[in-house]
């Protein structure tokens, strides 16, 4: 739909459910604009876009990006409290993340529907990416301050090293996760999970006979 023809659709005795779509279309061709001919890019999400396909989608209040993207913090609290409690606890938080990616390599359903069971592997794999992030960060402040044990310095809070913790981890892990989410939009699942479905037949029936059964 051009731009001209925006106001066309936006008459005041319109469906709203059409009034508010047809704003989103503009509001995402505006953008667009703004993209491709100035060169700005606005950091908010688009209540449309494009698919692979070339189809114009809607964008779901419950799978936008940046709101699903919350998941990760909230995960990463529970790893925070594991990790700075105990080794031990914080050992058996990461297996039990890596165990998430390995139910989702092996397509065991952990929740039920296509797009939970995505969520909830690009939550795995953002909080080992934070957790990573954090590791580096808590590497990178060793080699610089040094890690002698005489050293005068102010002693940190259980509270503060909490804090620091979780924001050290949780922010990468936002971000890559808000990443994920919007690449994840973009797939149409139920045609994938056809495709598998299909393989997974094909699998099935394929495979050498032990014996030729019409000499018998």
């Amino acid at each position: 739909m051009p731009v001209g023809q925006c106001q066309f659709w936006l008459n005041p005795g319109g469906n709203p459910n059409r009034i508010v779509k047809t704003l989103g279309y503009c509001l995402m061709v505006g953008r667009q604009i703004l993209a491709l001919k100035v060169g700005v890019r606005l950091p908010v999400p688009e209540p449309f876009f494009l698919s692979r396909e070339g189809k114009i989608m809607a964008v779901n209040i419950y799978r936008n990006p940046f709101i699903l993207a919350l998941w990760a913090p909230l995960y990463l609290l529970v790893g925070t409290v594991a990790i700075t409690n105990d080794f031990l606890m914080g050992a058996m938080f990461i297996m039990a993340t890596l165990g998430l990616l390995g139910a989702y390599v092996t397509e065991f359903p952990i929740v039920s529907g296509l797009y939970p069971n995505e969520v909830v592997h690009k939550v795995a794999v953002s909080s080992l990416l934070g957790i990573v992030f954090g590791l580096v960060l808590w590497a990178a402040s060793l080699a610089i301050t040094g890690a002698e044990e005489g050293a005068d310095s102010a002693p940190i809070s259980p509270a503060g090293k909490f804090m620091a913790t979780w924001v050290a981890i949780s922010v990468p892990a936002y971000f890559s996760m808000a990443y994920m989410i919007r690449g994840l939009n973009k797939r149409d699942l139920e045609e994938e999970h056809r495709i598998r479905e299909e393989k997974k037949k094909k699998k099935k029936g394929g495979g050498p006979p032990i014996m030729n059964r019409d000499r018998f």
